[in-house]
């Protein structure tokens, strides 16, 4: 049940009920402050955070519908008295509803950045807060690196033909398809997930 339909219930079940009629407004007060933690909690999943330690902390993570708020802060619960948000400086990932996010430098700042795809070629998605005028919009970029290398390179639609040829120009089929327009900036995951197939199998 959500948090605006157990409002609803609770209404209904005290004009219905005499008896409830005549409940003191501070117990219903006390129990209309109930709800608000009630959704909260429903958007608590199951996951774990790796400290600057190393060590796996498991625990429950919030997921919201803005989903940017992930790349920012990550509010992590271990138990109902231990709970509190980490930044990107805190600690090192944290893994929720099968999704890996780990902190990075992006542009200067520390973020964290949700892993797509991990491989011989590593792709990231960023996600970010836009304010124009009075208009809110929320948009994506997407990061690729070879591994080991260390070093990010951000995927511009412009320049998506270079760099899938700088990073996997082994693969001439792909390189190919990209430069015949088969793919597209839109399908730089299906592009970093055949790679990375093409790689495991011994190929390049």
């Amino acid at each position: 049940m959500t948090g605006d339909r157990f409002c609803l219930y609770f209404a209904k079940t005290i004009v219905l009920n005499p008896k409830l009629r005549a409940m003191k407004l501070t117990s219903l007060a006390a129990a209309l402050l109930l709800i608000p933690a009630f959704s909260f909690s429903q958007n608590l999943f199951d996951g774990y955070i790796i400290n600057q330690k190393g060590d796996t902390v498991k625990g429950q993570i919030r997921c919201s519908k803005k989903g940017h708020e992930l790349f920012e802060k990550v509010f992590f619960q271990k138990s109902f008295s231990d709970k509190k948000f980490y930044t990107p400086d805190k600690i090192r990932e944290f893994f929720v509803n099968g999704e890996t996010y780990i902190s990075r430098e992006v542009d200067g700042d520390l973020s964290f950045i949700h892993v797509l795809s991990n491989g011989t070629v590593k792709l990231y998605e960023y996600r970010y807060e836009m304010q124009s005028g009075n208009e809110v919009t929320y948009r994506t970029d997407y990061y690729i690196e070879k591994s080991g290398s260390g070093t990010l390179t951000k995927v511009k639609s412009g320049k998506f033909k270079k760099i899938i040829s700088e990073m996997m120009g082994d693969c001439s089929r792909l390189v190919q398809d990209v430069e015949n327009k088969k793919y597209d900036i839109d399908n730089i995951r299906e592009v970093v997930e055949q790679y990375n197939s093409w790689k495991r199998q011994g190929n390049g």
